[in-house]
């Protein structure tokens, strides 16, 4: 159900599974609902990348695209916005256990008075296994190897 008071976002990745490879094309469609609700100065669309985690936290836009009508009632807001990139060999998605590094598709709608609606959509570049915890093995439990014998 969708707020009748002001517009709403809804970002469609081309494909449902959110799997993507290095070098493919992402294509994806912005539609805006009710978008006569208010005044709309402009949509954003944007592929980025972020991490969480320990440490600093990075972000780098990837695409940008920006849509203004140069008058009133120019764009055709009512109608799906297409986007497509291709993606680059790298940082690919990555979930670390201290670091994660994640892509998105953001979409930004400026409204009038300094008010912004804002979704987001997560993707997955490339095919990095997530990370997991590796058991610490105490001195006691090692075992050397020499010539072919473990001691």
């Amino acid at each position: 159900m969708h707020d009748m008071t002001r517009p709403q976002l809804n970002i469609q990745l081309e494909r449902p599974n959110g799997l993507y490879l290095s070098g493919e094309i992402l294509r994806t469609n912005v539609r805006i609902h009710n978008p006569d609700a208010i005044v709309i100065r402009a949509l954003e669309c944007s592929v980025l990348w972020y991490t969480v985690g320990q440490g600093e936290e990075d972000m780098a836009v990837h695409f940008f695209h920006r849509e203004k009508p140069i008058r009133t009632g120019s764009v055709p807001w009512d109608q799906p916005f297409s986007m497509e990139c291709v993606l680059p060999a790298s940082p690919l998605t990555y979930d670390g256990i201290l670091v994660k590094l994640s892509w998105c598709v953001r979409a930004r709608l400026f409204l009038e008075q300094g008010r912004e609606v804002v979704d987001e959509v997560a993707f997955r570049l490339g095919q990095v296994p997530a990370a997991t915890m590796v058991r610490e093995i105490p001195p006691s439990e090692t075992a050397i190897q020499e010539n072919g014998h473990f001691f």
